[in-house]
């Protein structure tokens, strides 16, 4: 059986990249219910109400790394999404930024669930 036939199901070559690009654009939607999600169930803890409520027994996790995880996880899915395929500056440079994102968005989480 001839493997070029046009009837046959040979996999395509940007079939890896297509599918990279789909992960980014699954876990940057994710971002926001992600962040949402962390947000409500630590608001929902005794620890966390009375640090709003009262002041006390508050985390000491800075804000400022709360907001730069979130960019760093925002910014390299747009990246790892719209970057061309032909300028890419090495082979893996898009799961590079896939695994910087997820990283970043699992930190994120984690620092906001501290604060419960």
């Amino acid at each position: 059986m001839d493997t070029n036939s046009p009837g046959s199901a040979a996999p395509r070559p940007d079939a890896g990249d297509r599918a990279a690009r789909i992960t980014a654009l699954v876990t940057l939607v994710l971002l926001v219910p992600t962040a949402i999600g962390s947000l409500v169930l630590t608001l929902a803890s005794e620890r966390a109400s009375g640090c709003v409520t009262y002041g006390v027994d508050c985390a000491q996790v800075s804000p400022a790394l709360t907001v730069g995880a979130f960019l760093v996880s925002a910014v390299s899915g747009v990246m790892a999404a719209a970057w061309p395929h032909a300028r890419l500056p090495f082979e893996g440079w898009r799961g590079l930024l896939i695994t910087v994102q997820i990283s970043a968005q699992v930190t994120l989480a984690a620092l906001i669930l501290s604060y419960s």
